[in-house]
């Protein structure tokens, strides 16, 4: 019962962020890396927005299985935020040349 509640809210969260990034990834993409962004981190953005709402899609439709799918599914979900917040941890940082030093 609680693993079913859990993997609907959790299909339900994933949708909407999923949504989100697909449908205006120019306002998440300044949002999460909080500068301009342009066409190719959309693109990238709107890839990513996919993969949630296809894993949404997942776990709503294996809510229903038994206890062994639904670990698969929470340990999927887990991978997935482990990769999202490691892709806005180690994000490369622009490196400006110091024009001193430049010439």
């Amino acid at each position: 019962m609680i693993s079913t509640l859990w993997l609907t809210l959790d299909a339900v969260g994933s949708f909407l962020l999923g949504l989100v990034l697909f449908t205006v990834p120019h306002i998440a993409g300044n949002f999460i890396f909080q500068r301009e962004t342009d066409g190719v981190h959309w693109h990238l953005i709107r890839c990513v927005g996919g993969q949630f709402m296809a894993a949404a899609l997942a776990s709503y439709l294996l809510k229903n299985s038994n206890k062994v799918t639904h670990t698969v599914c929470y340990i999927m979900r887990i991978v997935a935020y482990i990769l999202l917040l490691l892709s806005l941890l180690l994000r490369p940082v622009p490196s400006i040349p110091n024009s001193s030093t430049s010439r």
